[in-house]
């Protein structure tokens, strides 16, 4: 537990690969007595794995050279809405098509389908 702020930090704010692997180094390290057990152990590996596999998707969104000046989590706060209408149902979509109704149901909540309707 007292490693968890740590990886945090250096996953979110620093995106640091060397500093996440230190800190995951110390974790294992810290693994004595009574966490020692294989299934920490295990916990601890596949941290690490998910933590390479997906280093690309960790990136911090003000990391990233986007054009977007501002989010507002409107895909976490309406996730099941999603997936019910993307996924539900017996419908199919293809990549696009998917594509394109998660961005309406985003323009409906963000209040701004109107301004993307009339856009290029």
């Amino acid at each position: 537990p007292e490693l968890q702020g740590k990886l945090i930090y250096a996953l979110e704010f620093k995106y640091d690969r060397d500093l996440v692997n230190i800190i995951l180094d110390t974790a294992e390290s810290k693994l004595i007595d009574e966490l020692d057990t294989p299934q920490n152990h295990e916990h601890l590996a596949r941290l690490r794995s998910y933590i390479n596999r997906r280093w690309d998707n960790i990136k911090p969104f003000k990391m990233r050279n986007l054009k977007v000046t501002k989010a507002i989590g409107s895909c976490e706060s309406n996730r099941r809405k999603y997936t019910y209408r993307v996924k539900g149902q017996g419908k199919y979509w293809s990549e696009a098509g998917a594509e394109g109704m998660l961005r309406i149901l985003a323009c409906i909540k963000n209040r701004d389908l109107e301004q993307w309707l009339n856009s290029d």
